[in-house]
């Protein structure tokens, strides 16, 4: 299978793989100057034949960190640290979620103008759903 070998300052951190599914590795910088940065590496997917998410471990990441991802066919992976099915979460939780994580981007005012358009939208009795706020 292919599999993806993820080394991190030139030390293998994982090999990673799944026969038929979904394979990830992501590296994130969440944050600004005002709130400080933070640094993610992931190594994860999901498994279809068992419709589990998988994840591997990973160390933590800063400045200066080489991450290094190789595709490989190998026979054998590393064992997922995590294996397990996730329950399926409502539209509404769904879209809160993306919601709080977009907004950490916003400054407080830009969140409460996007709250208050959200609001006036949802008021206007001829809104179609799904449809973008009026800003004319």
């Amino acid at each position: 299978m292919e599999a993806f070998e993820v080394r991190l300052n030139g030390d293998r951190i994982c090999l990673a793989g799944v026969a038929d599914g979904v394979l990830t590795v992501n590296v994130h910088i969440v944050g600004g100057p005002e709130r400080g940065r933070r640094f993610h590496l992931s190594v994860g997917g999901i498994d279809s034949a068992s419709d589990e998410h998988l994840s591997w471990p990973v160390p933590g990441i800063g400045v200066g960190a080489e991450v290094l991802v190789r595709v490989i066919d190998t026979d054998a992976v590393d064992p997922p640290e995590q294996r397990g099915r996730v329950e399926q979460r409502t539209q509404l939780e769904q879209f809160r979620e993306c919601l709080r994580l977009f907004s950490e981007r916003m400054s407080n005012d830009e969140r409460r103008q996007l709250l208050r358009e959200l609001v006036a939208e949802l008021e206007r009795p001829d809104a179609e759903p799904g449809a973008a706020p009026d800003r004319g």
